[in-house]
């Protein structure tokens, strides 16, 4: 091989081994820059509705910091006033959904996550919330996703036709643009709140009455406070919850919440009792909702209140399908029996609860009084031995 081929050839190795180091320095730098980006969360039927149960626990075992954490709405207003705004204890206890839920659960309601839905490209979680013997609420909950957490941003009680974001935004534009109220005024309302909400579990409203009093007249024409002493008169007595719905009547109609509208048709309705169409709200409110066991109980209670017994007692049943945890359902379904004077069905309704419930430390005697044919019989003794003796 002469000179100029061996040299040739070198030259040719020597281009070949570049290649290769360049092409292996490329492939290195693409791997070294390359930097992973995880998916980000969506929101779905699965995700949604282990959010929804671990709020509802959540409230139940009275986690206020968990709860809490899983809460973020964000305001439209100003974003510093905002935060000296909810900085306020008052404020900050009633906005947060918690304080309302966990009060009701305080005294014996009934908290359940309805079903999940996608509205106008909105993430939405339905709350049902039952305090015995009848009254039913429900939160239509939004979802988003702030830091890679699913969070709360806004809620509306069918008790208001506003959002909290809507109503919270009036608030502040109030108080920040205009000017017309202080912070003494704003401890005042919610402090009125705060009763509000008392008066809801304790039906006295007189507390309230007298913060309600001292508010400023600006305060009073917000949505917001507006809502709080709706909800108060709503809870004191039947006529002033019927003086309240029907004053209500055209605001109802005019906001077009269909849900909020017969919702409280079937308050007004009742107390009227017009069971008829307590029925028809309950129906047209089940077209909304879905399969409620609740509403399914409400409508065997109008069946009740016209002595119709054994079609009340299909729908306790019907209602016990779907959900046996509820307590009023199952004691529905035994006073059903006992009106009918079938005391041994009624008996083994009752020994159906011992699975659900701790039913020991109930004065049954107390719970049976209006019906002195069944406390004597065979079939309850019978069955408080049983429970007595276990």
């Amino acid at each position: 091989m002469n000179k100029y081929h061996y040299t040739s050839n070198l030259c040719v190795l020597f281009f070949l081994v570049l290649f290769v180091v360049f092409s292996c320095n490329n492939e290195n730098k693409g791997e070294k820059d390359a930097v992973f980006v995880p998916d980000k969360l969506k929101i779905d039927s699965v995700n949604a509705a282990e959010f929804a149960h671990s709020f509802v626990q959540d409230i139940y075992h009275s986690d206020t910091m968990n709860a809490r954490s899983k809460i973020q709405i964000k305001y439209k207003s100003d974003s510093t006033f905002v935060s000296d705004l909810l900085a306020i204890k008052e404020i900050c206890n009633n906005f947060d959904i918690f304080s309302v839920l966990h009060q009701a659960i305080l005294v014996g309601g009934d908290l359940d996550f309805q079903f999940y839905q996608v509205q106008d490209q909105n993430n939405i979680i339905w709350l049902r919330l039952f305090t015995a013997p009848l009254e039913v609420n429900y939160y239509r909950v939004l979802l988003s996703v702030i830091d890679d957490s699913i969070v709360i941003s806004d809620f509306t009680s069918f008790y208001s036709p506003n959002s909290c974001d809507a109503m919270m935004t009036e608030l502040v534009a109030l108080v920040h643009e205009k000017r017309q109220l202080s912070y003494k005024d704003m401890r005042e309302g919610f402090r009125f709140i705060d009763s509000s909400i008392t008066a809801f579990s304790s039906l006295n409203p007189s507390l309230a009455d007298l913060y309600y009093s001292k508010i400023d007249i600006a305060l009073r024409e917000t949505a917001i406070m507006k809502s709080a002493k709706y909800n108060m008169d709503f809870h004191s007595s039947a006529e002033a919850r019927t003086n309240a719905i029907l004053e209500k009547t055209y605001e109802i109609g005019k906001e077009g919440s269909t849900e909020w509208y017969w919702l409280r048709q079937y308050y007004l309705n009742l107390d009227l009792k017009s069971y008829g169409k307590v029925r028809e709200a309950i129906d047209r409110l089940g077209n909304s909702i879905g399969d409620d066991p609740v509403l399914t109980y409400l409508k065997a209670v109008t069946y009740f209140e016209e002595y119709n017994y054994s079609k009340a007692l299909v729908l306790c049943n019907e209602a016990l399908t779907m959900d046996p945890k509820i307590p009023n359902i199952h004691f529905a379904k035994v006073v059903c029996l006992i009106e009918m004077k079938e005391f041994i069905q009624a008996a083994e309704s009752l020994l159906v609860m011992e699975d659900y419930f701790d039913v020991k430390n109930t004065n049954w005697d107390k719970e049976f009084m209006a019906y002195p044919e069944f406390l004597i019989s065979d079939e309850y003794f019978q069955w408080l031995e049983r429970i007595e003796g276990n």
